[in-house]
């Protein structure tokens, strides 16, 4: 992927902030984010495929063309991934009272 077109964007600003922080006073920093266009973007969705997960597996399966069709009013250079796990029922990878 050619990133040279990419070199220099500044997206958030300000880019370095020093602050001086003194306890119980609050501290707020004004930040501003614009997207370069066509930036690349890639987004991965982990989904666990246990049982107790059914309907959201459902919902993930239509909003995965929606939050596609989103991205691309902000950039077509993405790559949009899914993957899936279920969990063990071993320890330590669930609770040990859930064994008994």
């Amino acid at each position: 992927v050619d990133m040279s077109p990419l070199e220099g964007l500044k997206q958030v600003s300000p880019g370095n902030v020093n602050v001086t922080l003194r306890r119980d006073e609050p501290v707020s920093v004004p930040v501003t984010v614009k997207p370069a266009r066509n930036y690349p973007l890639d987004i991965y969705m982990l989904m666990d495929l246990s049982y107790s997960m059914a309907d959201d597996l459902e919902t993930i399966k239509t909003l995965g063309t929606e939050i596609a069709n989103s991205i691309t009013e902000v950039t077509s250079n993405f790559r949009l991934g899914f993957g899936s796990f279920v969990d063990k029922k071993l320890a330590p990878y669930t609770a040990l009272d859930e064994l008994s």
